[in-house]
């Protein structure tokens, strides 16, 4: 058990917590929001769940109920005015990256921190962490097309929020 935590903890984290960091838009929180993460990862284990599971889309699952969670405690719906920095990006430049040190790039973070709970979800996801259809689909268990359909809606509200 020690040892699959240990890795998963490995392989996972960094991806995580960038996801965290988009998500809540805080990399200080983002951090405590990780950890909160791999403690339930330590609790499920203890129950006896670490077969054959597929940990990546709980692992998802959970930092994702995590970041709304700790969003509504905060009573936060729209977070980082202009100018904000997303932290934590260990990755070689990327045209991510590169995007979002421009100003259009700014532009497109503020719109994205205005989405609600469930269209931000599906395009930090899709978008940032690259995650396929049916991915999404398992960790947040909803269908492929209402994903598909979150990830639409979601576009079509951050072009209007950049026109305005």
């Amino acid at each position: 058990m020690q040892d699959l935590a240990r890795q998963l903890v490995n392989d996972h984290s960094g991806e995580l917590y960038r996801y965290l960091c988009r998500f809540v838009g805080d990399s200080h929180e983002a951090k405590d929001l990780l950890n909160d993460v791999f403690l339930r990862l330590v609790k499920e284990m203890k129950r006896g769940r670490d077969g054959d599971m597929r940990w990546r889309p709980w692992l998802y699952r959970v930092a994702g109920n995590c970041a709304i969670s700790h969003l509504r405690r905060q009573k936060v719906r729209r977070l980082f005015l202009a100018g904000a920095r997303w932290e934590g990006q260990d990755e070689s430049k990327t045209p991510h990256q590169m995007m979002e040190r421009s100003d259009e790039g700014r532009r497109v973070k503020e719109a994205v921190m205005q989405l609600g709970e469930k269209h931000r979800s599906v395009l930090v996801m899709r978008i940032y962490q690259e995650m396929p259809y049916q991915e999404i689909a398992e960790v947040l268990e909803i269908n492929i097309g209402t994903v598909k359909s979150r990830i639409n809606e979601a576009k079509s509200k951050i072009r209007s929020l950049l026109e305005d």
